[in-house]
């Protein structure tokens, strides 16, 4: 029976850190009113993808406060 290899993270060069994207505010993170409305609805207890069909109902004409539910469960 082989024996069992443990395996080590490396941390990566000292320079990947400051190179980074990430993190950067995200589009909830970014505008408040999208922020209250989806938590709102998370507080009644909506899942992520109604919250969604609920701001495009809500807000037609404003793509800013357009989200995928994928965007919601990440900020969670």
């Amino acid at each position: 029976m082989p024996r069992a290899v443990e395996l080590l993270a490396l941390s990566g060069p000292p320079w990947a850190e400051r190179r980074r994207p990430r993190p950067k505010v995200g589009k909830l993170g970014q505008n408040p009113e999208l922020r209250y409305f989806i938590r709102d609805h998370l507080a009644m207890r909506w899942s992520p993808e109604p919250s969604c069909h609920a701001l495009r109902a809500c807000f037609p004409d404003l793509p800013e406060m357009h989200v995928t539910h994928e965007t919601i469960y990440q900020a969670l």
